[in-house]
């Protein structure tokens, strides 16, 4: 276990019904555990991060999650304080995440992977109309039911943001680098510097579908020290690889999208539902 965590005493009830029971994840952010609420003999995940941590990342996640509440693509939000030397957020436990089926199966076929493309189309729909943009897709964070693998839900908040401002406006476009996510899902727009809007979240999701397909990508294993450089060079092989993949039709759909526009979900839908036809 991560040394800032050894200390996270096991027999102490947090919340005043919560107590750790095993860790089951550890992410940038803090640590996930599973828990028990003790109350009711509910099994819960328990997320953790040291006080010592001045981004203070997981107060973001719960404010976000708290805002999302009652969407049925977010884990349920059950408690966030802090005790002790950590912050806790507790939270609906989950089973696999899109993560483990791909290491499991190395690759996803295409049939699943469309019909999972189309659940989290659906999901971005419903959080983008509350105003949130989520910045950190990858397959890690895209978790199934523990009892319904038809079901998927999206996790870990600490990165998102609103795209309203205090006006009820969309945020402006800016390019002073915004280099918030993994990059090897990031958008061209987000290599180029600019902010992150809607369309930037769907273009994420269409390079993570093309990595569980292929289980690779032609950017992957870019070496270079110099971080810009390597931006460069996974940008450059991205703006090639754009007419030659399976989903070059909803990449050019998401690309065409202006900053402040609005994505049409159901256009996108029905172009993946298209690909299973064409292939």
């Amino acid at each position: 276990m991560n040394t800032s965590y050894q200390d996270i005493d096991f027999n102490k009830v947090i919340g005043q019904k919560y107590k750790i029971v095993e860790q089951i994840g550890e992410g940038n952010f803090g640590i996930v555990f599973k828990g028990i609420n003790i109350k009711n003999n509910e099994f819960v995940a328990i997320k953790v991060e040291n006080n010592a941590r001045k981004s203070r990342v997981l107060n973001n996640e719960a404010k976000i999650l708290k805002h999302l509440s009652g969407l049925d693509c977010v884990p349920k939000f059950n408690w966030f304080g802090a005790f002790e030397n950590h912050r806790f957020i507790v939270m609906q436990l989950l089973g696999k995440t899109l993560l483990d089926y791909k290491d499991i199966k190395n690759t996803l076929s295409l049939s699943i992977c469309l019909q999972v493309f189309e659940k989290i189309i659906n999901i971005f729909n419903s959080i983008h109309g509350r105003g949130i943009i989520y910045r950190d897709i990858k397959p890690e964070n895209f978790i199934f039911d523990l009892d319904n693998l038809n079901k998927i839900y999206i996790i870990d908040f600490g990165l998102a943001t609103t795209y309203i401002d205090g006006n009820n406006k969309h945020v402006e476009e800016d390019k002073t680098g915004h280099y918030t996510g993994t990059i090897r899902y990031s958008s061209i727009n987000i290599h180029e510097g600019y902010n992150h809007s809607r369309r930037d979240d769907l273009i994420s999701v269409g390079y993570m579908f093309l990595y569980l397909l292929l289980g690779n990508l032609p950017w992957m294993g870019i070496d270079d020290d110099n971080i810009k450089n390597k931006f460069n060079t996974i940008m450059k092989i991205k703006i090639k690889n754009l007419n030659n993949n399976i989903f070059r039709e909803y990449f050019k759909e998401c690309y065409d999208l202006q900053f402040k526009e609005k994505p049409n979900y159901n256009k996108l839908i029905q172009i993946i539902k298209k690909t299973t036809i064409d292939t």
